[in-house]
């Protein structure tokens, strides 16, 4: 059996900002209940709920966390440092050799 497709009258854009409100929701409830969320599997989540081929980007939940939300959220949201393959980031070789 095939699955019907949803057809939406918005646009992949408008899609995708609803995509974003949906998920800070999730966020700031969860924030609420002092509960730890899985944001990769929330995003995709909502994603497929709205069919988007991608999640949202980090950055673009960040800018549109609202402003008295922020301090709220911003601390979990913000991305970790990433080590890279030799175990020397690009900004401790720039900041250590110049």
């Amino acid at each position: 059996m095939a699955r019907k497709k949803k057809v939406f009258i918005e646009s992949k854009e408008e899609r995708m900002m609803l995509t974003i409100q949906e998920v800070i929701q999730e966020l700031l409830v969860a924030h609420d209940e002092h509960r730890d969320v899985d944001l990769n599997k929330l995003k995709t989540r909502i994603s497929s709920k709205y069919a988007l081929e991608s999640s949202p980007r980090l950055v673009d939940i960040i800018a549109a966390v609202p402003l008295d939300a922020k301090n709220k959220l911003l601390p979990k949201l913000k991305a970790k440092p990433i080590r890279t393959a030799s175990g020397v980031s690009f900004f401790f070789f720039f900041f250590f050799f110049f």
